[in-house]
């Protein structure tokens, strides 16, 4: 029998949203909305659908999600980081200078510098404050809100992005990744099916390719996806929804990726970006059911907060 996962939906929404946008569900009910997936008949999806099933009966079980969403209005999005950027700088949790603030009238390359540096200065203060204990809820939930928003302007050249990552927890290890799961990344993973999450705080090398952030591989502070955890990530995009890449697309992506991190240093800086661990893309654990795009965009938007995440055999 065919293994399955499905994401249940609700109009209204469940359990606590903090601040930045995180809800966390700790009840689990049956949705009015669900998207099913199949799950892939492969080692990579066997080691998602056993962390669900084992999470499931856990008493600490618990859940967190976020929906992103782009719909090309950079200016707003703009203007809402660097007004997280004041905030941040008012309460002393990062000095960010004029240099970090992105304006529509800077070109991309310019735009992805500054993403970049806020990105990496974020995300080195998060480990000092870890390291140290120090970490206080209002200085998370600030960060929180400054990824979202340097990821959003990251996309916003994009046309109706829905964008959803579901974390299902409780287990206190994840299986590790090894060559058979990085073999299985995807370098379209917005195209509907269900991929397994990032799950690890910092860029990737394919992501440090994609933003031109040589920076990140000259400090030598990629990190790669290490575990299949119970994390997903799906998205409804009308340029991307159900596509595949041709096999041309595919060798020049690559040959560009290739020609970048040898630009770049990243073998000199310890990446050997050759090796399956620096694949490009994330691992596709599932096929979404044969539905058109228009029936999930139009029941998320009458459906939108995520309640449950369940696996089975049908």
């Amino acid at each position: 029998m065919p293994k399955k996962c499905r994401i249940h939906f609700t109009a209204s929404p469940v359990g606590k949203i903090d601040p930045n946008g995180t809800c966390t569900l700790t009840e689990f009910p049956v949705g009015e909305f669900a998207i099913t997936w199949t799950l892939l008949d492969n080692s990579t999806s066997d080691k998602f659908y056993r962390t669900i099933q084992q999470q499931k009966t856990l008493p600490n079980r618990f859940i967190n999600w976020n929906k992103y969403e782009s719909a090309g209005q950079f200016d707003r999005t703009a203007e809402q980081l660097n007004t997280e950027l004041d905030y941040c700088r008012d309460k002393g949790y990062l000095p960010f200078t004029d240099d970090f603030y992105v304006y529509p009238s800077q070109d991309w390359d310019e735009r992805h510098r500054r993403l970049n540096a806020i990105h990496f200065a974020f995300e080195t203060e998060l480990y000092k404050h870890q390291a140290n204990g120090t970490a206080t809820e209002d200085f998370l939930v600030s960060l929180e809100r400054l990824n979202k928003l340097v990821h959003a302007c990251e996309g916003d050249h994009l046309t109706n992005q829905l964008f959803y990552v579901v974390r299902d927890s409780g287990l206190d290890e994840y299986p590790h990744c090894d060559n058979n799961d990085y073999n299985r990344f995807e370098v379209i993973y917005n195209n509907g099916n269900l991929f397994a999450d990032f799950f690890t705080v910092g860029k990737d090398l394919g992501t440090a390719f994609y933003t031109n952030d040589v920076e990140l591989v000259k400090r030598q502070e990629v990190k790669q996806q290490s575990y299949i955890s119970g994390s997903v990530c799906i998205e409804f995009n009308p340029e991307t929804f159900m596509q595949t890449v041709s096999e041309h697309e595919y060798n020049e992506l690559y040959r560009d990726y290739y020609h970048w991190c040898f630009s770049a240093g990243a073998h000199e800086q310890g990446y050997a970006y050759t090796e399956p661990k620096y694949r490009l893309g994330r691992v596709c654990l599932g096929v979404i059911e044969d539905k058109p795009l228009d029936y999930f965009i139009s029941n998320l938007k009458k459906y939108p907060h995520v309640c449950n995440i369940e696996v089975f055999e049908e």
